[in-house]
């Protein structure tokens, strides 16, 4: 003889099931995230090529081989305005050895 299933135990396969799907699509979202930061990780946002570092006075830059772009992480902007004088001339001594 079978017997039905109640409700309560029928609501707890529900909610199992629901919070597996839920982690395994946060795992695949996170796969992902990795992947294009991989993928992007030191590429120039304009043109795409590799990025290369460069240090100016104590703040490093990322700059492009290709088409010159100068790319400043998290914080590095507020590193040059404390030491604006410095970096500003030291900013432009690189663009001036260019031409």
């Amino acid at each position: 003889m079978s017997t039905k299933p109640s409700n309560s135990e029928e609501e707890f396969f529900a909610l199992e099931e629901q919070e597996k799907k839920h982690q395994f699509h946060e795992k695949q979202k996170q796969e992902q995230r990795e992947l294009q930061k991989k993928l992007h990780f030191m590429k120039c946002p304009k043109c795409g090529y590799d990025l290369k570092s460069i240090r100016i006075s104590f703040v490093d830059v990322d700059e492009c081989g290709y088409c010159g772009a100068m790319v400043l992480d998290k914080g590095e902007l507020a590193k040059l305005k404390i030491a604006d004088n410095t970096i500003l001339k030291a900013l432009v001594d690189v663009f001036k050895k260019d031409r």
